[in-house]
This record gives C-alpha cells, sequence and structure tokens, in this order.
C-alpha cells in the first residue's frame, strides 16, 4: 500500500549558520591583568586568525600595554619605607593555535537563538619589560565567540602569559594573568553552500 505524502517523515539537518573554515579573523579588544598586585595594567590589543578548518586555527597578536600604580605601592613605601622591585611590562607579540571543542546555542529571553563556541589557545611569543631584550613568554588561555552576525563576533578570553623575570632577590616565573573583551570581524563576510535547502 502507497504511503501518501501526508504520512511520509522528512528528515532535516539544520545547516549551521556560522562557519569558520577557510575565513580570516581580525580581533580587536581591550584586556586587564587580573593577578597582578603592584600595577594596574591595562591593555590594547589586535590579533589576525586564520580559521584552516572548523575547530582548527592558527593566529598572532600585538598587545600594547599602559601601566599605572595601585594604591598599595603609596601604603608601602609612605607607612613601611619599602620600594618593592615590579615588572613593568610595556608588550606583547605573539602567536597560537587555537582548538574549538565546543560549538551551541542558546535561547536569549525567548526572543532569539544565539549561538556560540568554546576555544582553547596554546602558543608563544615575548614580553618587553624593563629589561634590554625581550622575554621568551609561553601561553595558554581559553575564551568564547559569542556570533552577532555571519562575519560579526564578540570575543572573551582569558590568557596566562608565563616568563622568567630577572630581580635581584633571583629571577622568578612570572604569571601574567589577562582578560580580554573585544569584537572579531570574519573575512569574507557571507559565504554561499554547496547545496542549498
Amino acid at each position: 500500500m502507497a504511503q501518501t505524502d501526508s504520512d511520509r517523515k522528512v528528515s532535516v539537518i539544520q545547516q549551521k549558520p556560522f562557519l569558520r573554515a577557510m575565513r580570516a579573523e581580525l580581533t580587536g579588544s581591550f584586556g586587564y591583568t587580573v593577578n597582578e598586585t603592584l600595577n594596574d595594567f591595562l591593555q590594547a590589543a589586535g590579533g589576525l586568525r586564520f580559521h584552516i578548518t572548523e575547530t582548527w586555527s592558527v593566529g598572532g597578536s600585538y598587545s600594547h600595554y599602559f601601566a599605572s600604580d595601585k594604591a598599595t605601592v603609596g601604603e608601602l613605601e609612605n607607612e613601611f619605607g619599602v620600594f618593592p622591585e615590579r615588572s613593568t611590562i610595556q608588550w606583547f607579540a605573539g602567536a597560537d593555535v587555537s582548538w574549538v571543542p565546543v560549538y551551541g546555542k542558546f535561547v536569549l529571553f525567548e526572543s532569539g537563538i544565539i549561538h556560540w563556541d568554546f576555544f582553547l589557545t596554546a602558543g608563544a611569543g615575548v614580553t618587553k619589560t624593563w629589561e634590554p631584550d625581550p622575554l621568551v613568554t609561553g601561553t595558554a588561555g581559553l575564551g568564547t565567540r559569542i556570533y552577532l552576525t555571519r562575519w560579526l563576533t564578540l570575543t572573551m578570553e582569558l590568557k596566562d602569559h608565563i616568563y622568567q623575570q630577572a630581580f635581584k632577590a633571583g629571577d622568578k616565573l612570572m604569571n601574567n594573568l589577562v582578560v580580554h573583551s573585544g569584537l572579531s570581524i570574519f573575512m569574507p563576510f557571507g559565504w554561499e553552500y554547496e547545496y542549498q535547502r
């Protein structure tokens, strides 16, 4: 007995509204060092990343630091006569590899579906402090993108910069933990699926 059209079941695979593979990502962001006790470090940063596949990408970034003393420095100098030795950072430049293990979506106030991803990074670069030569730096981080359009995302990242700094008391392993927030532009701005719905 033949099935009528109304009896047939059709399986539909939803196409992703955002593709990363073979696209360049240009990011501008502002950052803040969260684990520094003596300085306030604000950063203006830029990065360029190329997504080889939907999950893997390579990229480079540059961060310029703007430093100011915290109130703790004045208290130590005025109340205790202590002048602590500090690691003042000027800039960082490096490259990394990124992996996206999670891609998902959620409903925002029952008015729309928001797509997002979670990524991990590992890389290396150099950090310029008061020393004449930049310091070799390893990096590890995690972050997320919230997709606003087919070419624009809100990007947030937490990254640890690890390097060895020389002090009068001896060498010390430094962890510069930075939170970044900014916008990413993906190019080309759009794409066409090979097989349309």
